[in-house]
């Protein structure tokens, strides 16, 4: 059983990169499991362009680009030493951004097919995303078992645009996690991600009307 001191060697024997904003090769890549195969091409890093009149009340007029980055969290769990049957594919791991080993979890794949779309339609004005818990997150109700269950994407924004002249202003869009929860999370504050954009345009361009 690789311990977490020795998780970065027997990770670097299967020469896989470590996840980062800097290096996606990880979805390039296909895997089998138990007879089936697995592409992850539909996680590899999108651009949204996005073009949104103004909405009283909420935002102004917005142009810009967003980069949607997603982490191998939203294809694998935790993990566990609990199933001897994780270690007999070492094809099945990961390291996430924190180093931390990850296992391939065929329910959570599933689910990832639909992310971009989700993340598209919430850049677009058609999805709300909540503030959860300090956390940045988009729940989405789905029925399963007779009872609805609640799909959670968890996501971090950024402005990567650094000067008010930027024409379209850009941002990035890190989505961290994405599995199912069995009880409705807390939900915070309803946002939309064009309002996010807004106020972090503001803030720069006011920046820049200062100095």
């Amino acid at each position: 059983m690789p311990k977490k001191a020795s998780s970065r060697k027997f990770y670097c024997l299967k020469k896989r990169e470590v996840v980062s904003l800097k290096s996606q090769n990880q979805w390039d890549t296909e895997i089998e499991y138990l007879g089936k195969n697995y592409d992850f091409t539909h996680l590899k890093p999108i651009s949204i362009a996005v073009n949104k009149p103004e909405k009283p009340g909420l935002y102004p007029a917005l142009n810009f680009e967003l980069v949607v980055i997603f982490d191998c969290h939203v294809t694998t769990e935790t993990f566990s030493n609990q199933n001897p049957s994780q270690l007999n594919d070492s094809d099945l791991f990961w390291l996430d951004k924190g180093e931390h080993l990850r296992v391939f979890c065929p329910l959570r794949y599933e689910k990832s097919k639909f992310v971009s779309t989700l993340v598209n339609e919430a850049a677009n004005g058609k999805r709300h995303v909540y503030l959860t818990n300090g956390d940045n997150a988009m729940v989405c109700e789905i029925e399963g078992g007779g009872s609805k269950k609640y799909y959670v994407i968890y996501f971090d924004l950024q402005m990567i645009s650094k000067s008010a002249n930027d024409n379209p202003k850009k941002f990035r869009m890190y989505v961290q996690s994405a599995y199912i929860k069995e009880f409705k999370p807390n939900r915070g504050s309803q946002v939309y991600v064009a309002a996010m954009c807004a106020e972090s345009i503001a803030k720069l361009e006011s920046k820049f009307r200062k100095n």
